[in-house]
């Protein structure tokens, strides 16, 4: 799978839906201000990464950070929370 690379000088709504409709994949969903809807139990600055996956009714959330992706290990600290609240929402951690 090919991977599009675009670097946009103004991230506006509209640079950015008409970037995703340019690459044949409008998956572009743009959100000012999410609603705070989670709290991380181990690192709370992390906790905005799921308030806009829930916004944004994703299903996904890839990430290298080890306190989101420990929300995945139901051995750590708030992830069996985690998974009951988010029984869609998955993190993972990108191949490279």
């Amino acid at each position: 799978m090919a991977t599009i690379t675009v670097k946009i000088p103004d991230p506006t709504e509209q640079t950015l839906r008409r970037q995703a409709e340019a690459a044949g994949k409008p998956v572009v969903h743009f959100v000012e201000h999410p609603p705070s809807v989670y709290q991380h139990p181990v690192d709370p600055k992390d906790s905005h990464y799921v308030d806009l996956a829930v916004a944004c009714n994703a299903k996904l959330i890839v990430s290298r950070d080890t306190h989101q992706l420990n929300l995945m290990n139901p051995l750590k600290l708030g992830a069996s929370e985690f998974q009951a609240r988010f029984p869609t929402l998955a993190v993972l951690q990108p191949e490279r």
